[in-house]
């Protein structure tokens, strides 16, 4: 049986029906019982039951060596895709997160038919270009300690077309996305804790790749995983590649290898 302990000093620790085990940082219920961190649960009952009948199957004295790889190798393969989908799954999760705090952290949309506001936000940026720094320095100091009473210029000074200069634009960003943050406290709660479930549940994931190899074999190695990957049927498999540490160029290379490999097979039935 696969469950999860946690220690006195808030850790966590996997023990996989008494093979192996691995350890977690400790993490609040909203990380440690999180959707992330039960796709890491349900990866870590996969690993048992892929040692489990790695054992059985090779103390099966009625196969043969090459009988035992014949059963094993299916099982390896989704095993291999079952993790790998996890791991892209979260990474989905991830880039969602992301894209909902970037629309939040945007400055307000300027609509084509709002010609007044087109030309309020030149105004503003006309007199903004015209102040001296010292003018500008000090107008930032008084956003900083009143950003609900300056919203007006540092929307326009954001949507402007010409970028500002670095430490402007960058004091606009930052003051503009804590005063964001504030305002939406619980939402951007929601997605800091969201952030902190899918790295505990990757580090999970890592630690079960880490232990699977020696279940596997030798001859699962990268490529080999990769292959495995690009011929399945599961959606997210095929990108979820990151699991093994493989990166993009590694599995760009590989499908050109492969893709070779179809044309001279091609090639070759052409001419016999």
């Amino acid at each position: 049986m696969t469950y999860l302990h946690q220690a006195a000093d808030g850790t966590f620790t996997y023990n996989l029906s008494g093979h192996q085990t691995f350890r977690l940082p400790a993490a609040p219920p909203e990380v440690a019982t999180s959707t992330a961190a039960e796709w890491l649960d349900g990866a870590a009952k996969l690993l048992v039951d892929m040692i489990d009948t790695t054992s059985s199957t090779k103390s099966n004295v009625d196969l043969s060596d090459v009988g035992r790889e014949k059963q094993l190798e299916p099982k390896r393969g989704k095993f291999v895709e079952d993790i790998a989908a996890r791991w892209r799954a979260i990474e989905v999760r991830e880039e969602n997160v992301s894209i909902s705090e970037a629309t939040y952290l945007a400055p307000p949309k300027l609509e084509s038919s709002n010609f007044a506001g087109a030309v309020e936000d030149r105004e503003i940026r006309d007199w903004w270009r015209s102040q001296s720094v010292e003018a500008r320095a000090k107008a930032m100091a008084d956003i900083q300690t009143d950003v609900s009473g300056n919203e007006r210029l540092m929307v326009a000074l954001m949507r402007s077309p010409i970028r500002l200069h670095d430490s402007e634009a960058k004091f606009m960003k930052e003051t503009w996305a804590a005063a964001v943050r504030q305002r939406n406290a619980d939402v951007f709660a929601a997605f800091d804790a969201a952030r902190e479930s899918f790295e505990w549940a990757r580090r999970g994931l890592a630690n079960i790749v880490g232990i699977s190899g020696a279940t596997l074999g030798k001859s699962w190695d990268r490529e080999r995983v990769v292959r495995q990957l690009l011929s399945s049927e599961n959606v997210y498999a095929p990108s979820g590649y990151g699991a093994w540490g493989i990166t993009a160029p590694e599995v760009a290379r590989i499908k050109v290898r492969i893709e070779h490999e179809k044309s001279r097979a091609a090639g070759f039935q052409g001419t016999v």
